[in-house]
């Protein structure tokens, strides 16, 4: 967890149990003054830290970012200058699938024009290219989160101000490899204030946002091309600054801060949000107690329904701002696999909740109760049916299932499973549904 301590970068490691006990800090100085606000973990398990840092005698920004090894050494240490008056700030970085290397976004300012900047590196920090964006206007242009795609291009997410009404609306932005714009979309109606701190692609392309609009968050997915918004959810006084899709990939994670109404009384307390693929609410947590001023700035998925959240509080009768850890298990019935029901093969999902788990430290097991309709008869699974199994025994990294008083589904096409141990899943995909997921062993 990462942020400015007065003009240093402070990074501050926690055990994994539950007790979240410090295990190190470490305080980074530079020049002047430095802040960090992002922090990812690289495929060899370093870290890799950014934010800013103001060069000794100037107003300046200069973009930071450097990585450090599992005792916090610093292994390298880079900053980005362009111009003579300028600010570079990194709000947001990720370490990029393809190469290993890192890309980072936040804003560019010079000469009084504000854009949006993407850079990537690589893994040992040395610059591969570095691109600005403008807005449709040139104040306050700002990238408040960054995401790799599928097609090793990024997706962009933050603000612009409004050419009408001059107020802040959500901006999106996507690139292919190289950095070079795909295209770009505006979020937010005339007269409202609008905010994207968040973006993800889900596994089937779509790109969901989370946010705020006034005092409200909202949870939205717009189609791979930008030109459709498929989905819109808002949550009342509340204010999004994450969003995270669980293994299952049915379920999504929004995180931030409630809001208080005008006129209202109280403090903002830490707001998280599991909702399914449609927006609609699962679960949510909203009081953190004996304090005031809440507000998850972080959230990380730390698997198995757990994770843990980093922002600020503030004690009762202070003004000053706390760190806050918090850690958060969420125990319920998991997303289930998805069957069509005979009328078609996307026509009406059936749910196969989970509503038992238990383990003996080496295997986990699960119990499921399957709401199954008249018109299934005894020829069992069907090719279509049998892919949404193997869906989600992908998306949830399952390397051996035992089924146990369930039925036989039928051979046909190649996909077959039999009741005992172990699951057979090495002919796939199967014919006549070429959508099935190739999976081995």
């Amino acid at each position: 967890t990462l942020g400015a301590g007065g003009s240093n970068v402070f990074l501050y490691e926690t055990n994994p149990n539950s007790s979240m006990d410090t295990v190190r800090t470490k305080v980074f100085s530079f020049t002047q003054d430095a802040a960090a606000y992002s922090i990812q973990e690289t495929y060899d398990g370093k870290l890799v830290i950014s934010g800013f840092e103001t060069p000794s005698g100037t107003t300046n920004k200069e973009g930071l970012y450097f990585e450090v090894d599992t005792t916090g050494a610093t292994i390298w240490s880079k900053t980005l200058a362009i111009g003579t008056s300028y600010q570079i700030v990194f709000y947001a970085s990720t370490i990029t699938k393809f190469d290993s290397g890192a890309a980072f976004t936040g804003y560019y300012l010079n000469s009084g024009i504000q854009t949006i900047c993407l850079l990537k590196t690589k893994p040992n920090g040395d610059t591969l290219w570095f691109k600005n964006y403008s807005g449709p206007t040139a104040a306050n242009n700002t990238g408040y989160s960054i995401y790799n795609t599928a097609d090793n291009g990024f997706l962009l997410a933050g603000i612009c101000t409004g050419p009408i009404d001059g107020l802040s609306k959500g901006y999106i932005i996507r690139t292919d490899s190289l950095g070079n714009e795909l295209w770009t979309k505006i979020l937010g109606d005339s007269g409202t204030t609008f905010t994207a701190k968040s973006i993800i692609e889900k596994q089937t392309r779509d790109i969901v946002v989370a946010g705020s609009i006034d005092s409200s968050s909202f949870f939205m997915v717009i189609d791979p091309a930008g030109d459709n918004v498929k989905l819109v959810q808002t949550y009342a006084y509340t204010n999004a600054n994450n969003i995270l899709e669980s293994d299952s990939g049915y379920y999504f994670i929004i995180s931030g801060n409630t809001v208080i109404p005008t006129g209202g009384s109280g403090y903002p307390q830490v707001w998280v949000q599991y909702i399914d693929e449609l927006g609609d609410s699962v679960l949510g947590i909203t009081s953190v107690s004996g304090n005031k001023g809440f507000s998850t700035a972080c959230l990380y998925d730390i698997g198995r329904g757990g994770f843990v959240g980093c922002g600020t509080y503030q004690l009762y009768g202070t003004t000053a701002y706390h760190l806050i850890l918090h850690s958060l298990s969420i125990a319920f019935p998991f997303q289930a696999l998805l069957f069509p029901t005979c009328g078609g093969y996307y026509d009406r999902a059936i749910r196969m909740p989970f509503v038992n788990t238990s383990s003996n430290g080496t295997n986990h097991y699960l119990q499921s109760i399957l709401e199954w309709d008249d018109c299934h008869s005894s020829t069992g699974f069907t090719s279509s049916e049998t892919f949404y199994l193997l869906e989600w025994i992908q998306k949830n990294h399952i390397t051996k299932l035992i089924i146990e008083g369930l039925f036989e589904p039928t051979t046909t096409g190649g996909c077959g499973f039999s009741t005992g141990e172990g699951i057979l899943v090495d002919n796939f995909p199967c014919s006549g549904n070429p959508e099935a997921p190739a999976l081995s062993n």
